[in-house]
């Protein structure tokens, strides 16, 4: 990738440097704008913050989709691997966990630094990946239907016809992605620290499905549920954000 910055939207730096990075993958249809209002909860003198941006939406607009999980993993492996020079984290919500899961074992297998601690939000471990293929290929209008019941999107967004006409297509094409997704891959587990999160209403990631995440690391693993659905991180971001700081701050600790 030519520019390396084209990955990010608005990563944060402190003039003073920094301990630590943080990486935060979005949900499927979502741009890294998503995690905006998230930046003012982090300390910029502990981590530098960086919204993970996928191809074709938003400052990435005129860039093709990508339609396979492999080649998109692929890609943002090939720019991460120069941002493992200190210790970081993960967090990826739904569609972002896989992203962020698949990416973190790209990078351990090419003997690159793991993350100190993946933080993954409502989806299910590979080895229970449901079959969501269906999906992209609804009707509109079945479609609207869904991202409303899962609380994705607000019913007079999606009355909008330039709204429709502008997210329908990525967030189908992000469903595509994730049914592309190769789960029967074999590999070991990671040594990154595993903390799963989810709502306790949420019926596509349940608290059960995220208890398998253990099965996913040698190293320490917790599971907190929140109140609300899928999109329960909604009305938590504060804690959220707390929560990636401490656990990315206490395996630096641990380590020294």
């Amino acid at each position: 990738m030519k520019n390396l910055e084209n990955l990010f939207f608005h990563p944060t730096h402190s003039p003073t440097g920094t301990q630590a990075r943080i990486f935060l993958f979005s949900h499927a249809g979502a741009g890294a704008s998503y995690y905006m209002r998230w930046k003012k909860y982090f300390d910029p003198t502990f981590a530098e913050v960086y919204p993970v941006q996928l191809p074709g939406r938003e400052n990435r607009a005129k860039e093709p989709l990508i339609r396979e999980f492999d080649v998109l993993t692929d890609q943002i492996v090939e720019t991460l691997a120069q941002y493992t020079d200190m210790p970081y984290a993960f967090f990826g919500h739904s569609l972002g966990a896989s992203v962020c899961y698949d990416t973190a074992v790209k990078l351990r297998n090419l003997g690159l630094p793991e993350p100190e601690c993946l933080i993954l939000s409502a989806n299910r471990p590979p080895v229970i990946k449901p079959d969501y293929s269906f999906i992209y290929s609804m009707s509109d209008a079945s479609f609207c239907t869904l991202l409303q019941e899962n609380g994705a999107m607000h019913g007079d967004m999606l009355e909008s016809k330039e709204f429709r006409e502008a997210y329908l297509p990525v967030i189908r094409s992000d469903f595509e992605l994730y049914a592309s997704y190769d789960t029967k891959q074999q590999t070991s587990p990671l040594h990154s620290d595993i903390y799963a999160l989810c709502g306790d209403c949420d019926p596509f990631a349940a608290k059960e499905h995220m208890e398998l995440w253990k099965d996913y690391t040698t190293g320490s693993f917790q599971m907190q549920a929140f109140h609300g659905g899928h999109f329960y991180l909604n009305d938590h971001v504060s804690e959220i954000c707390e929560i990636i700081s401490n656990k990315l701050h206490a395996k630096i600790s641990r380590d020294l």
